[in-house]
């Protein structure tokens, strides 16, 4: 059975999402004619250089498939299966964020003052909990200043397999840093290079000043989305449904499944109710 079959058995038996599907599609561009029982460790390395993107969503995606593959397994759809297609990534990334202290010395290392607009890149990061693409994608056309208070940011656009995106309002430390990127945009671009031009990659600059803060080989730039998404659930001040709209999340699911554990009240009852048992003791 050739994998395209197998992820569509999987898919229905799942129902509509579109995260699946995206994935699902993602999959079906590299694995889509390879019989299953073919792949091997070094599908997923090729897989992982064609993507061009983290190891980390990587073994997202290769979850999905070896889901798919044993389902079809269980179900007696196929009668055997692939030892292993998962590929090593560091597991840590979303346990790692950063205090405001260590924020503060990322964004006053060298490399960051030496290069500005990586440093704006970052700022929106950690205030917005932008994804890299949507932030270096980030049009001045989609920055509405006669909107709500400060104005609003529209990360989504019309790209296809892009994850969800958020809308969200201009954060009060922000305002006057964009407003002057926005007025200095020579193609449109909030985030451009010294000569005007759209920034493609922040992955030199930016490794090189996490090194100078010495925040660790696990800081990634995801970490400065997860770091603001912490930090909101922290100050208590955030409702679930706020934190999964700002995060951009298709489902408050998801965002309950990272974040629910910084939350202040998180399980507090539970707690309260097992602590009785023992209270008379």
């Amino acid at each position: 059975m050739i994998i395209r079959e197998v992820l569509k058995y999987y898919q229905e038996s799942k129902g509509e999402s579109t995260r699946l599907k995206s994935i699902v599609k993602q999959l079906n561009s590299f694995y889509g004619d390879i019989h299953h029982n073919l792949i091997t460790k070094k599908h997923s390395q090729e897989y992982l250089k064609e993507r061009n993107v983290s190891p980390q969503t990587i073994a997202r995606e290769l979850n999905v498939l070896s889901a798919s593959i044993n389902f079809c397994f269980n179900e007696d759809v196929i009668d055997e299966k692939p030892k292993s297609i998962s590929i090593a990534h560091n597991t840590n990334v979303r346990n790692r964020w950063l205090t405001k202290d260590e924020i503060k010395r990322l964004l006053k290392t060298k490399s960051l003052i030496k290069n500005p607009h990586i440093a704006l890149a970052c700022k929106l990061a950690v205030t917005t909990a932008a994804r890299k693409e949507a932030v270096l994608g980030l049009t001045t056309s989609q920055i509405n200043w006669g909107a709500g208070q400060r104005g609003i940011i529209d990360f989504r656009n019309n790209l296809v397999n892009q994850k969800p995106r958020s809308v969200v309002p201009v954060p009060e430390a922000m305002v006057s840093e964009l407003r002057k990127a926005c007025s200095k945009s020579v193609l449109g671009y909030v985030i451009q290079s010294r000569r005007g031009r759209p920034v493609k990659e922040v992955q030199f600059v930016y490794k090189k000043a996490v090194k100078e803060a010495d925040l660790g080989s696990e800081v990634c730039f995801h970490t400065l989305r997860h770091t603001c998404a912490v930090h909101m659930a922290q100050s208590g001040k955030v409702s679930m449904n706020e934190l999964s709209s700002y995060l951009g999340h298709t489902s408050t699911k998801i965002t309950e499944k990272h974040y629910a554990k910084f939350f202040p009240e998180y399980m507090l009852k539970s707690s309260e109710v097992a602590s009785d048992l023992i209270s008379y003791v």
